[in-house]
């Protein structure tokens, strides 16, 4: 009886193999330099790098060819100990009866003629002319969406879950035996799944054995600011200060109700994109932060930083993206100098009113930097969502001007309620200036001028920037010097 259930249950995982295969994917041969055969109509190969494939001579091998070839990777062969080996006679161009061999241990697939000379991929030459079959003779089949995904891989830059370091399209390349390295980190494409690529992450195999993360590195900032004066003097200062102190020159968008040369000659920014909305009042101000899902303007961004106004950048910001792109997570920093028990503006009231405990000594996270994974990411979309409809309902039942911080006050209280904010990772990047300035200049990578009125904000981002420049101008002359000292390290972010 336990002999039957095992073959019945082997007999069902060749069926699943089976209807997968029935599908009738086209696949095309990867050697081990990682190139795709081609053959030329007088049966001649060649081979070209998988981002030049010619489609009208690649050799293309249909998977209703090799259905009986099982996936001999799957998982359950830790299970079964199959050993299973299927051969079958396919046409590869011009050329019949070619015997197709899956070798189990290497993952890879032996071609060989009538004569039982092996197919071999070499630097001179690719031709059945072997009678051995080493590396050169081995190959791996691959899909359109393998192929898609590799190239997706190879044109953006990824973090690495293993080291922390961020991997630029140039440090990715096709290698042999079979690797996608990513600067030292070698990946087994025999062993890739699809279920191993994702947009914003992937999964390498590594050594044949070792799976090795991977997380899509594309950041996105945005900023809401809408037909306010100061605002916009106040948004003009903030993209500044990320440009020439940040020193971030990728995607900037904001959200306003101005037109998008307004916003470009404000910022003297031609690169700035709009996302064009026309709340009615404060609370649609302040709420239209969360209106980023299902947008296409947002998408393949990772991570998508939201960042009020009136905040200076005063260090490169890549090692906030970094933090917030390995976190996986929200982010947001702590407000350590309120507590969430007694502070409105953190959500108190909306706390005692739904009479939760809450240990006195706890504090609440500021909504004026928030960090998303991406607007793909389930955990994210939930959150926002659930953000958005509390908003909403508390404005239905107690009316729109019931809590005067709407996004922070609701930000909070899903948060402390439900979990989603992981407040770590950005609190020690955050200043903000409640009183006196005199106590802001450590330059730990942003400063947020909270606590008083629009004009005030903008003369003192005003100053905080003049001071910034005339370090960094002072910064810049000790370098040409080759004055490496420490104060200049600590600028740059690598002390």
């Amino acid at each position: 009886m336990r002999r039957f259930f095992r073959l019945a249950t082997l007999a069902n995982l060749l069926h699943i193999n089976g209807n997968l295969a029935a599908k009738g994917k086209n696949m095309y041969i990867m050697d081990y330099k990682g190139k795709i055969l081609h053959s030329r109509n007088n049966g001649e190969f060649y081979s070209k790098n998988i981002n030049d494939i010619n489609k009208d001579e690649a050799v293309i091998i249909n998977d209703l060819e090799i259905k009986k070839i099982t996936d001999l990777d799957a998982d359950d062969i830790f299970i079964y100990d199959r050993e299973v080996l299927c051969n079958r006679l396919i046409s590869i161009g011009i050329h019949s009866d070619v015997k197709i061999t899956y070798d189990k241990n290497s993952c890879t697939y032996l071609f060989s003629n009538k004569e039982n000379k092996y197919l071999c991929s070499d630097n001179e030459l690719i031709d059945f002319n072997k009678i051995h079959a080493y590396t050169w003779e081995r190959f791996i089949l691959i899909d359109e969406y393998k192929i898609h995904k590799i190239n997706y891989i190879m044109s953006n830059s990824w973090v690495s879950k293993r080291d922390g370091n961020i991997y630029t399209p140039k440090d990715i390349k096709l290698k042999d035996i079979f690797s996608l390295c990513i600067g030292p980190i070698n990946i087994d494409i025999s062993k890739c799944r699809e279920e191993d690529f994702g947009e914003y992450k992937f999964v390498g195999i590594v050594d044949n054995w070792s799976p090795e993360v991977f997380l899509l590195y594309c950041p996105h900032i945005y900023i809401t600011a809408y037909s306010s004066a100061n605002v916009l003097k106040q948004l003009a200062l903030c993209v500044s200060s990320i440009r020439k102190f940040g020193k971030f020159n990728g995607r900037i968008t904001v959200m306003t109700d101005q037109a998008i040369e307004t916003i470009r000659d404000i910022c003297d920014d031609e690169s700035i994109d709009i996302d064009f909305m026309q709340p009615k009042d404060f609370v649609g101000f302040v709420c239209s932060k969360y209106s980023i899902i299902n947008k296409d303007i947002y998408k393949h961004s990772q991570p998508l930083l939201y960042i009020d106004p009136d905040i200076i950048f005063d260090r490169p910001i890549s090692p906030l993206f970094l933090d917030a792109v390995l976190s996986e997570t929200i982010c947001a920093p702590l407000e350590t100098f309120n507590r969430l028990m007694t502070h409105p503006p953190i959500g108190s009231s909306l706390i005692q009113l739904d009479q939760l405990n809450v240990n006195i000594y706890s504090s609440g996270v500021n909504g004026g930097t928030i960090s998303f994974p991406n607007i793909d990411d389930e955990k994210t979309r939930e959150f926002v969502r659930l953000v958005r409809r509390t908003i909403a309902n508390i404005g239905w039942k107690f009316g729109r001007k019931y809590n005067g911080w709407a996004d922070q006050e609701v930000l909070n209280y899903i948060s402390y309620k439900f979990g989603g904010i992981n407040s770590s990772v950005f609190t020690k990047y955050a200043n903000y200036v409640m009183g006196s300035m005199e106590d802001i200049y450590s330059r730990r990578g942003f400063v947020h001028f909270v606590g008083r009125s629009s004009t005030e904000k903008v003369v003192e981002m005003q100053n905080y920037t003049s001071l910034l420049a005339l370090q960094f101008r002072s910064s810049e002359g000790s370098e040409s010097m080759g004055n490496h000292d420490s104060e200049r390290d600590e600028w740059i972010g690598v002390g």
